[in-house]
């Protein structure tokens, strides 16, 4: 076990104290930037880890604007996490004295040290490698039932790459002839923009034949089927050749199974670190960066008693998956949730995921971070409801980058059947429709950040978070309190145009037709550069939490504000929202597009619930003169105010 360095040790010899740690500790100093990096060159493996978790930008502000300025460190326990902690480095000369995940953070956690075991090698393609990941799969074959269940129907994939036992033996097949249980693996890969061969429809015989390894072949297939061949499987999945290319209804059928393609397979194999497919799924590292850092802490009872734990990285388990070149691509998310088993061949070690199971070269039996694999996320789908489900989802999936925009849908078309299929609900354009508010309550999504402006081309219509290039959230307040809002509005129809014939594809319109009370004219000026606007409702102005569908942050013209939830005060205490909703444009006399949402705090809702009240009936007087038109009302709530069906796009 390498030593520390003296302010490192010197955390850890305090550490029978840590329940008292809930503050900061102006008098416990570490190191200034230059003597951080010192550190971790000299082999203070927690200096490594620390450095390793500032961000370059934040490292080199620090450098450049205080780099005589020690850090200050505070141990807390982890948020939701029994028994771990974190410990922080702050610069308190950083604007709102940055740490945790803004600077660096290292969680040290409890775990059995006999799990790092064996040697490790300096290249992943290495023996040790290969029993390694032999004793992940049978283990998984062998104990997890769980994994062998198949959420989707069973079928193979049309075609599959044949591997036979050298390359002059690999060639296409056609699986029609094949059991239907026959076991394959598949592949998660970056095309990368880089050009290569790959299956089209006047080359589909020959490959039947024989694929020409050195023509059809990147290094990343390479290595894929080789793996395929170390593992004893005869059959991998990869898209360019098993998809006819250059025919879209080949393409079209065969991206609608995807869910099951990759769903049926025995380990899906994920190429996280190659952009391309040049680099392949080998990689030379540092063993030494591999090995688990392990350090003596003072017993919780006594300071003369020492106890070895394990210190990782704050993301130590998304950095070997998701936060990877891979891993932030749209098509890799329902491929990684759907495969019971996914290796992920990294540039720094092997990690396995399956619904039972997190591990790695470093802890090799079990990771006990706090993360799950994404393939344990169907089984954590199984314990909640069809919303809560589907919001994880959501603010996940749309910050991942397409190729083709176009594909939003088709992307998750797998995870959309999954759904479909456990809640019995019905899938519109990304949200769904099952029991009464629950399609009403997922209007009230919000472009969170990185919003560009809408797309040129069709992707959704305007009441769907798949319209818009951000990431999605649901708003402040809204996920923890769903029992304690009430549904202000009833989508009254609902359709969409399918431009094939999957149904959770690509379309090409849609609408919806709500009743509502009329929506409340506005105008709203945007506060400095916050998510607060001032806004001016009949004679009243107050602020409300803004969140524009698209950039820039600027809402000119006529603006139409339409609640969509009220609070109940008394069932939603921890909520400082009362009204939620989202903010509409006409975009012809009789139709509207969603522009944005809005936020409306509990201390304002006297004015909003007044100056709304004078809307409907200024509305309703001066209808003939309005140039917005809501049509004539159809009814009326229980207070006696009026009713509209408008048609949003």
């Amino acid at each position: 076990m390498p030593p520390l360095c003296n302010k490192c040790q010197s955390i850890f010899d305090h550490w029978n104290g840590r329940n008292h740690w809930k503050e900061r500790r102006p008098d416990h100093l570490h190191h200034t930037v230059p003597g951080l990096q010192d550190s971790a060159r000299g082999g203070c493996h927690v200096c490594i880890l620390l450095l390793g978790g500032i961000e370059e930008h934040t490292l080199r502000e620090i450098w450049s604007k205080w780099p005589d300025e020690e850090a200050v460190v505070e141990v807390r326990e982890w948020i939701g996490e029994e028994g771990h902690f974190a410990v922080d480095l702050i610069w308190r000369s950083s604007p709102g004295h940055r740490a945790a995940g803004n600077v660096a953070l290292v969680r040290a956690h409890e775990m059995d040290v006999s799990d790092n075991v064996g040697n490790i090698a300096r290249s992943t393609d290495s023996e040790e490698s290969w029993t390694l990941v032999n004793n992940w799969l049978h283990g998984c074959l062998s104990n997890h039932a769980s994994c062998s269940i198949h959420y989707l129907e069973q079928k193979l994939p049309t075609r599959l790459v044949a591997v036979g036992s050298t390359d002059v033996d690999l060639r296409l097949t056609l699986t029609a002839n094949l059991p239907g249980d026959t076991p394959y693996l598949t592949l998660s890969h970056c095309w990368g923009g880089l050009e290569f061969k790959m299956l089209l429809s006047d080359n589909l015989r020959s490959l039947l034949q024989h694929i020409p390894a050195n023509e059809f072949l990147t290094k990343t297939f390479h290595d894929a089927i080789t793996i395929t061949r170390r593992l004893g499987f005869k059959y991998i999945w990869i898209d360019s050749l098993c998809i006819i290319q250059n025919d879209n209804n080949d393409w079209e059928r065969e991206a609608a199974l995807m869910g099951n393609v990759y769903g049926g397979s025995s380990l899906n194999l994920a190429a996280v670190d190659a952009p391309n497919g040049d680099v392949g799924c080998f990689f030379h590292r540092y063993s030494t960066n591999v090995e688990a850092c392990k350090i003596q802490i003072s017993n919780f009872e006594s300071r003369s008693a020492r106890e070895t734990w394990n210190c990782v990285p704050k993301r130590f388990w998304p950095n070997l998956t998701l936060d990877t070149v891979l891993g932030c691509r749209g098509w890799v998310f329902q491929e990684t949730v759907l495969a019971p088993r996914t290796l992920y061949l990294g540039s720094r070690q092997l990690a396995w995921g399956c619904r039972k199971t997190e591990a790695c070269e470093t802890f090799p039996v079990q990771i006990n971070t706090g993360h799950i694999s994404p393939a344990a996320t169907i089984e954590a789908w199984s314990r909640t409801n069809l919303l809560d489900a589907w919001d994880t989802i959501i603010s996940d999936y749309p910050r991942r980058a397409l190729s083709f925009p176009k594909d939003k849908f088709i992307a998750l078309s797998g995870v959309s059947r999954l759904f479909a299929t456990k809640f019995d609900a019905s899938f519109v354009a990304g949200l769904w429709r099952k029991d009464d508010g629950d399609l009403e309550r997922q209007l009230v999504w919000l472009a969170e950040s990185q919003v560009q402006d809408r797309p040129k081309h069709y992707q959704a219509p305007s009441w769907s978070w798949a319209s818009v290039e951000a990431e999605v959230a649901l708003p402040p307040g809204l996920a923890d309190t769903q029992t304690g809002f009430v549904v202000l509005v009833a989508v009254k129809d609902v359709s969409v145009t399918l431009c094939t014939h999957d149904p959770f594809g690509q379309i090409s319109d849609g609408f919806l037709i709500i009743q509502c009370r009329a929506p409340v004219r506005v105008s709203a000026q945007q506060h400095l550069d916050t998510r607060w606007w001032l806004v001016a409702m009949g004679d009243a102005k107050f602020y409300a939490r803004v969140y524009p569908d698209s950039r820039p942050h600027k809402l000119d013209g006529e603006l139409l504000f339409l609640p969509i939830l009220s609070s109940n005060l008394e069932n939603a205490p921890q909520s400082k929202f009362a009204v939620h909703g989202i903010i509409l444009k006409p975009h012809s006399w009789d139709r509207f597009s969603r522009v944005g949402y809005f936020g409306v705090e509990k201390d304002d809702l006297e004015t909003f619930d007044h100056n709304w009240q004078v809307n409907d009936q200024s509305y309703h007087l001066e209808r003939s003169d309005n140039r917005i038109d809501f049509g004539p009302s159809v009814a009326s709530d229980n207070h006696g105010n009026l009713l509209y069906e408008i048609t949003i796009i």
